[in-house]
């Protein structure tokens, strides 16, 4: 009886080790040469909506510069048939923005325009159907005014991605 509970605590035990990082989180990109990683991964998980994972990341040095404040990266997969507007609240850039239609790596992807009066810059990917990867950088000082800036911080961090890895998710 002593062995069955030894066995069953150490199976509980080597489950709990694997519950470290989840899937998703260990395809977050590692921080672009100039930045560096914020905080802890955040993981979300809804029934019947969807699950996520989000890292954010700050400037150093040069690019300390940009005139952003921090960029935070989510991937997130949609469960078939979940509610958009659900989908929505757990998206880390929900409000309305215009955006450009564009390519990223070979796979469809829009970005936001970048208008003076915008407080944050969004790039988002779109590696399959009910998958979504958005990037997005957050004003941080007088650089922000420079569109260029904006988008070099996001594609910083989308030429970090292995979107064929993301996208063969299920």
């Amino acid at each position: 009886m002593r062995t069955v509970r030894w066995i069953a605590l150490a199976g509980f035990c080597i489950l709990l080790l694997g519950c470290g990082r989840s899937k998703l989180a260990s395809l977050l990109p590692d921080p672009p040469e100039g930045w560096s990683a914020e905080g802890k991964d955040s993981d979300l998980s809804v029934s019947g909506v969807g699950r996520s994972s989000a890292r954010s990341y700050i400037p150093t040095g040069a690019t300390s510069g940009l005139g952003v404040q921090r960029v935070t990266v989510q991937i997130l997969i949609a469960e078939k048939g979940a509610d958009h507007k659900k989908l929505l609240d757990m998206s880390i850039a929900s409000g309305p923005m215009f955006k450009s239609k564009t390519t990223v790596a070979g796979f469809p992807a829009f970005e936001s325009f970048p208008l003076p009066s915008n407080e944050r810059h969004s790039l988002d990917i779109l590696p399959k159907a009910d998958t979504y990867i958005q990037i997005v950088a957050y004003k941080g000082g007088p650089a922000w005014e420079s569109g260029e800036n904006r988008q070099k911080a996001v594609s910083a961090f989308a030429g970090k991605m292995d979107f064929k890895k993301i996208a063969a998710i299920e």
